[in-house]
C-alpha cells in the first residue's frame, strides 16, 4: 500500500516538473521572440537613419547659409607700401 503511494506522488512530481520544464521552454520561447522583435526593429531604425543621412538636401540658392570668416582675429592685411604689413 505504501508503495504503490509512493509511486503515485512520485508520478505527479514528474507530471509537475515537465509542465514546469514545458512552462519555461515556452516562456523562453517567447522571451527569444521579443527579443529577436526588439533586434529587428531597432535594425529597421538604424537603416532609416542611415537612409536620412545618405539623403542629399536640394535648397534654394537664398536658403544657404553665408559663410562666416574663418580668422576674424587678424583681419584683412591692411598694410601700405612695399613692407607688406612687417614693421620693423
Amino acid at each position: 500500500m505504501h508503495l504503490l503511494i509512493f509511486r503515485i506522488l512520485q508520478r505527479m512530481r514528474e507530471q509537475q516538473q515537465l509542465q514546469q520544464q514545458q512552462q519555461k521552454e515556452r516562456n523562453f520561447d517567447s522571451d527569444r521572440l521579443a527579443s529577436a522583435r526588439r533586434r529587428l526593429q531597432e535594425s529597421y531604425k538604424e537603416a532609416e537613419n542611415a537612409k536620412k543621412q545618405r539623403t542629399i538636401q536640394v535648397m534654394d540658392i537664398h536658403e544657404i547659409p553665408k559663410a562666416k570668416p574663418k580668422n576674424s582675429f587678424f583681419g584683412k592685411n591692411k598694410s601700405s607700401g612695399s613692407q607688406g604689413g612687417r614693421h620693423w
